[in-house]
């Protein structure tokens, strides 16, 4: 430790005499005065943010009022405590299935209709209250019965990373690499063991079923802008926005199917009907696959690139029909709108 000696001289004439404010540190500023150690010293920094010193001296320059410490120790502190919470007695339970999805995997509607449900795992969650429905039953009326759950950042991020090693799920960086604070460091930084934010966070399009209903729920929009939840500086919840699923013809991967804690619950429910693209009864009976009637990508799965609708004012040698004036209704008086 390094020792500061001063050279202090004094004529004392009366040695019994109390000199009164005569102090050899009276120009020390209050910050670095410690009074138990009666000396000269720096005090911490949580220190200072906490029991701040108010002085008004300005020979010291940069002043240190209104510090602020890292809590990261804090957060960490409270993620660990609402964790516990979640598992033990808060959450309820629910039955969490992934979907793919491919943006290149249909070049007409640029993205993948029909998902596969290929992971299955089990997550508690924080169930809202939705008061619009209770308002609406009052009144005998059926509202639409949407749902908001909230989900534990961490605990998901631990759950959804058990069953990707399970299912043989292979990082898209090294496993070394391990950055979960994504709200600091932005999305593109965060890692977790590897596993990357569109790999491992939640998405539109999975689906949820409560273990106390035979209900299955669409993921339609997810958020982590929640501001009752954003206390100490820190996201700890993700909201998502649930609506009752259809059929809509996904696939149900074969290790969900086999799983036994899922019950056959999702390939019970989802599958049930059926595409007839055939005339003939024979073709009827032989050509049935499951789908969903209404899905057209299950069934156009190339561009038409002829006109269906040639019409008369356009010559017939126009090959861009739509780009001809006289494919406008008056082009000359309105100007091709």
């Amino acid at each position: 430790m390094p020792e500061l000696i001063l050279d202090i001289k004094a004529n004392v004439r009366h040695t019994s005499r109390l000199v009164p404010n005569f102090s050899v540190l009276a120009n020390v500023s209050m910050p670095f005065w410690n009074k138990r150690a009666q000396g000269f010293v720096e005090r911490p920094e949580k220190i200072q943010a906490n029991q701040p010193e108010f002085e008004h001296t300005e020979d010291k320059g940069y002043t240190y009022h209104f510090r602020q410490h890292n809590s990261f120790r804090d957060q960490n502190r409270y993620d660990v405590m609402i964790k516990a919470v979640m598992k033990r007695q808060a959450g309820t339970k629910f039955a969490y299935y992934t979907t793919t999805f491919n943006v290149d995997s249909d070049p007409l509607h640029k993205e993948d209709n029909n998902r596969t449900i290929d992971r299955y795992f089990e997550i508690p969650a924080l169930v809202g209250f939705n008061p619009q429905n209770e308002l609406y039953k009052r009144f005998g009326l059926q509202y639409t019965a949407k749902q908001e759950i909230y989900l534990h950042m961490p605990l998901f991020l631990e759950r959804n990373y058990a069953s990707l090693r399970r299912e043989g799920v292979m990082p898209k960086c090294d496993p070394k690499e391990h950055n979960p604070i994504w709200w600091q460091r932005g999305y593109e930084e965060f890692r977790y063991f590897g596993y990357t934010a569109d790999q491992i966070f939640p998405k539109a399009g999975d689906k949820l079923k409560p273990l106390y209903d035979n209900k299955l729920y669409n993921v339609s929009s997810v958020t982590d802008e929640i501001p009752e939840y954003e206390y100490k500086w820190r996201k700890y919840f993700w909201k998502l926005y649930l609506e009752v699923a259809l059929d809509n013809g996904m696939q149900v991967s074969e290790s969900v199917k086999n799983d036994p804690e899922q019950r056959h619950f999702i390939d019970n429910l989802l599958g049930l009907n059926n595409l007839q693209p055939g005339t003939t009864g024979e073709q009827q009976a032989t050509s049935i696959t499951p789908g969903y009637a209404f899905d057209v990508s299950d069934i156009v799965d190339e561009m038409k690139k002829d006109v269906l609708f040639h019409p008369p004012e356009v010559k017939k040698c126009v090959k861009n029909v739509t780009q001809d004036p006289d494919w406008y209704a008056c082009s000359n008086k309105f100007g091709m709108w």
